[in-house]
């Protein structure tokens, strides 16, 4: 009967493969959960973004019209939220009105497409400052930057030819066909060509000037008066198209909108002399109006 060899395997010999076992054992380190929640917050940023305070609300609506909010065409509709970097487009026979935070206020017409690059307000203790820029890519728009002696308002309007300094102050602006026309009905505005930007006129209320293609602005010339009615009645506009006069009433019937607690315009009594151009508790004569009071 043959001897077999017997292996002999001690516990010291047991050890480095122990070893080498719970060294391939992998165990999470405790940074990882906290890189796993920044690329969570990252993926939802878009989501976040939504969460940021508004600016405004649709005051006012006759007609069809869209917001363009993160690559997104949403049907415009009454007391809707509007916030930064949204984008106003307009139908034919619309108009849509912004009423913002601050007290100020903003009109697009009939096939125009507006956006809000920017509207940042800031308060400190009795004193506000307002920042806000907007491009006029195309339309007739009507805008109202609530002046006061606790304010610092700094707003620019952009058109493809043109660039509006306002500080406080109402008036109208048409950029169609390569000219941009501006009318100022309270207050004055510094207007200029991006082209040349310190050849810049002054225009005061009840004035008008344009700037045509590449050109410089035009000097100021008083408004005529059959212009400053048209713009402040809209018979130009939709408001003054078929059909559309019925609307505009029965939405001023409905109590039209309520201002901002922070000394914004107040109502308005609608006058119908004033025309159809009645916007969501006032016409734009009315406001007009309430503007140079205020002013």
């Amino acid at each position: 009967m043959g001897l077999h060899p017997i292996t002999v395997t001690s516990s010291c010999n047991r050890e480095p493969a122990l070893r080498r076992a719970k060294t391939k054992a992998w165990v999470a380190p405790k940074w990882l959960g906290a890189v796993a929640l920044i690329l969570a917050v990252c993926l939802a940023t878009p989501t976040l973004a939504w969460a940021k305070a508004p600016v405004g609300k649709l005051g006012a609506l006759i007609g069809k019209a869209f917001v363009v909010r993160d690559g997104q065409r949403l049907p415009a509709k009454k007391g809707m939220e509007i916030f930064s970097s949204d984008a106003l487009v307009t139908e034919p026979k619309a108009v849509v009105k912004i009423q913002f935070t601050d007290g100020g206020n903003f009109m697009a017409f009939e096939n125009s497409n507006v956006t809000i690059e920017e509207y940042n307000v800031k308060r400190q203790g009795d004193k506000l400052s307002l920042k806000s820029a907007f491009d006029i890519a195309q339309g007739k728009v009507r805008f109202f930057v609530k002046p006061g002696e606790n304010r610092n308002n700094d707003s620019t309007f952009k058109t493809k030819n043109a660039v509006m300094g306002i500080r406080g102050t109402s008036g109208y602006i048409d950029a169609r066909g390569g000219k941009t026309q501006l009318v100022v009905t309270t207050g004055k505005v510094q207007v200029s060509n991006p082209a040349n930007l310190a050849a810049s006129v002054m225009v005061p209320a009840n004035h008008v000037t344009e700037v045509v293609g590449s050109s410089l602005p035009t000097a100021p010339r008083v408004a005529p008066p059959e212009l400053l009615q048209n713009l402040r009645s809209g018979s130009d506009s939709a408001a003054a198209s078929g059909g559309v006069e019925a609307e505009s009433e029965a939405q001023l019937n409905e109590g039209g909108e309520s201002d901002s607690g922070d000394g914004g315009e107040s109502p308005a009594v609608p006058d119908k002399k004033d025309g159809p151009g009645s916007e969501g508790g006032a016409s734009p004569a009315a406001e007009d109006k309430q503007n140079q009071t205020e002013a």
